[in-house]
């Protein structure tokens, strides 16, 4: 159950019951990543999908500096239904970030195609303060196209309520710091923001969340 007392469409809400922040993020196909990145300084050309989500400033420096450990992963994995879900996790220092999607829809299967063909999946972290975007990249070493059609096939079938239940479900289970363990041996899991991505955005309008977009895609 979501806490709408601490609900904020920038900064995230609440998960009850759990330590997480929970912030909504979207895919972005590659016309739309393109343009985003029409506000960065440098405005580099990315010709591919990103998942983007809004960020404070400060933490998308943390992300980016020089001067805390940061690293990432990327993985499928299962619920008990058999459903899958991608997670992509960042780590800064403490400070953990889960990603969440789910291949029950052709938004994410086309998304899992072009980022295990190109190696690479994007990140776009919006900064609604300085009005500008940042872009996070990710190894990805998934590469065996058979396991990956056979991964899209599996979750092809499932009926819509059966998935949505085993979505929100899934979302609770990736709320709890436990369920990926720190991506440093050095650093414990202290922090917790957990990205619930869209199958489509909001339109960066916070009364759309509700009537735009589904979540889990």
């Amino acid at each position: 159950m979501l806490n709408t007392s601490n609900y904020d469409p920038l900064r995230g809400f609440l998960l009850d019951g759990t330590a997480a922040h929970v912030n909504m993020g979207w895919l972005q196909t590659p016309d739309e990543f393109a343009r985003d990145c029409l506000s960065m300084v440098q405005r580099p050309q990315f010709g591919s999908w990103s998942i983007s989500t809004q960020l404070p400033d400060e933490m998308v420096r943390r992300l980016q500096s020089p001067l805390i450990p940061n690293s990432a992963n990327f993985m499928v994995m299962a619920s008990k239904l058999g459903i899958l879900y991608p997670v992509v996790t960042l780590q800064s220092a403490g400070l953990q970030f889960r990603f969440l999607l789910s291949l029950g829809s052709p938004t994410t299967q086309n998304w899992l195609r072009a980022v295990t063909s190109e190696r690479v999946i994007h990140i776009s972290l919006e900064i609604p303060e300085m009005n500008q975007v940042a872009v996070v990249s990710v190894p990805c070493h998934m590469q065996d196209r058979s396991e990956i059609e056979t991964m899209i096939r599996q979750c092809a079938d499932v009926e819509r309520d059966v998935f949505l239940r085993d979505a929100a479900n899934a979302a609770r289970h990736f709320a709890d710091l436990d369920a990926i363990p720190s991506l440093h041996s050095s650093f414990k899991t202290q922090d917790l923001r957990l990205v619930l991505v869209l199958e489509r955005g909001p339109d960066h309008d916070a009364s759309a969340l509700e009537t735009k977009a589904r979540v889990l895609n």
